[in-house]
């Protein structure tokens, strides 16, 4: 069935936005501070709540400043027209302009609140785990010496019913909503040239890594409906990607899949649905999960237990 797990910890770093109208419905917009002592970088990411529940929860128990962490996260990404109203600087009418977008985003299915740990106390996590299927051509650019600056693909990973559904009844109706998530993927250095190496379109494929908030600036050509003349304009969205530490290819074939699915997967430009009885096979990634679940389990305590002494010697003076 492949594999969809984000594991996530940071200081709350905005106050919990409640959003009315989002592309899930209602839904509650976390940020956090994310302070990585492996690569020595506070990053910022925005995660989401939408479930009614949770959302309440979080609003009576997450505050700014808080330690926030959650072993229970998954990607979900939206396909859809991202819509803007231009004007142009000729005739100086508004031209509504569409564009065909993808969304990825960090949802939050539980969480728990330490109080007390600061941003330079706190051990921040940005864990991505997926395993599914390579859906495009690798996409490589090069250094001038010929060694790949980057590479780029898309990974296919089954999405839950309880999640399809939960979209389906939320989302507008001009999302289309799939049996798949479909992140992006951006690998950098040595594991750059394994992608383009020793992955290819169709491979099942195992990618541990980060997730990478960045804000996009795309530029676009408008061509005026009013006056008929053209401008330079552009969009500007956030753009969330995986960055991954390590890919694992998979000796499974897509004859195997074939084989094997039981739900419709979509290889996109392979032009057809594969009706398929998918199994993930035993993989060490499922190791991984649980030493990193064990880690953040003993951070959690361990802030406690720091959070409790700073308490009782407060008390004391």
């Amino acid at each position: 069935m492949g594999l969809n797990k984000v594991l996530v910890s940071g200081i709350v770093a905005e106050e919990p936005e409640f959003i009315a109208n989002s592309m899930y419905g209602n839904a509650l917009e976390v940020k956090l501070d994310v302070n990585r002592r492996d690569i020595n970088k506070v990053e910022r990411l925005t995660c989401y709540i939408y479930n009614d529940n949770l959302i309440e929860r979080a609003l009576n128990e997450v505050e700014v400043g808080d330690y926030f962490v959650s072993q229970s996260a998954r990607l979900v990404t939206l396909d859809f027209y991202r819509e803007k109203f231009l004007v142009c600087p000729h005739c100086h009418e508004t031209a509504r302009q569409l564009k065909r977008a993808s969304q990825t985003d960090i949802i939050i299915f539980d969480f728990d609140v330490i109080r007390g740990i600061s941003l330079e106390e706190s051990v921040g996590v940005n864990r991505v785990f997926e395993l599914g299927l390579v859906r495009n051509d690798i996409r490589v650019s090069y250094r001038g010496d010929g060694v790949p600056n980057w590479t780029k693909f898309q990974i296919i990973v089954n999405r839950p019913k309880s999640v399809e559904n939960r979209l389906k009844d939320s989302v507008p109706e001009a999302v289309k909503v799939s049996s798949f998530d479909i992140p992006s993927v951006a690998c950098f250095g040595k594991v750059a040239q394994k992608a383009r190496d020793k992955v290819k379109k169709g491979d099942y494929l195992c990618v541990e890594g980060s997730m990478q908030e960045r804000e996009v600036r795309q530029d676009i050509v408008l061509k005026c409906p009013h006056c008929g003349k053209t401008s330079a304009q552009f969009f500007e969205f956030t753009m969330r990607e995986i960055i991954p530490a390590s890919i694992s290819p998979s000796r499974i074939t897509i004859d195997e899949i074939k084989e094997q699915m039981t739900e419709s997967v979509i290889m996109n430009g392979v032009g057809k649905e594969v009706e398929s009885k998918f199994q993930a096979k035993e993989t060490p990634v499922d190791e991984v999960v649980a030493n990193i679940e064990n880690r953040i389990i003993e951070q959690k305590l361990n802030a406690e237990k720091h959070h409790a002494e700073k308490m009782a010697k407060q008390a004391k003076n």
